[in-house]
């Protein structure tokens, strides 16, 4: 059976404006929305696109609105604040809609590298020894062996991550 769906992606506003001063400076910037839209759209299914602006407040009225059948969750951030991921899921989630990506629980769980860590030692899943430093150290304990991989605590993925986080 070939099932058409009505299909809303939803992304952060925000790449909309980082696409036009990459094209003001002459770079190429790459949409992914736009890509993920032509995808569902050659397969034939009806496809909204939804910018998620600054604030939840206006997304909860558009979203209220939406009678989609699908949410394509393409929220990275919500005005460009990466910690704002996991409230966008949340509020897919408290609307009762389906949607794509993971549930606010597992977006707030990445977000948190240290109880990340914590969560899979509990559970027998080996992962390298960490320690979290809310300031810098002015005393090192033996239980700390450089090198030391150094990376922010609440930042998604590689963000903050370059090549003086190697400290030797």
């Amino acid at each position: 059976m070939d099932q058409r769906l009505n299909i809303t992606v939803l992304y952060d506003a925000v790449e909309d404006h980082e696409k036009a001063r990459a094209d003001a400076r002459g770079d190429e910037f790459a949409l992914a929305y736009e890509s993920v839209a032509n995808a569902l759209g050659q397969r034939g299914h009806k496809v909204m696109l939804l910018a998620a602006g600054t604030g939840l407040r206006s997304l909860v009225g558009t979203i209220a609105k939406d009678e989609s059948d699908l949410v394509f969750n393409l929220c990275e951030s919500l005005g460009g604040v990466s910690q704002h991921e996991q409230h966008v899921a949340a509020l897919l989630e408290l609307m009762e809609k389906r949607f794509t990506g993971a549930s606010a629980l597992g977006l707030t769980l990445a977000q948190d590298k240290a109880l990340s860590k914590k969560l899979l030692h509990y559970h027998g899943i080996r992962c390298p020894k960490f320690t979290v430093f809310r300031e810098p150290p002015t005393e090192w304990s033996e239980e700390v062996a450089f090198p030391l991989f150094v990376k922010p605590l609440n930042q998604d993925g590689s963000v903050g991550i370059d090549r003086d986080s190697i400290v030797k």
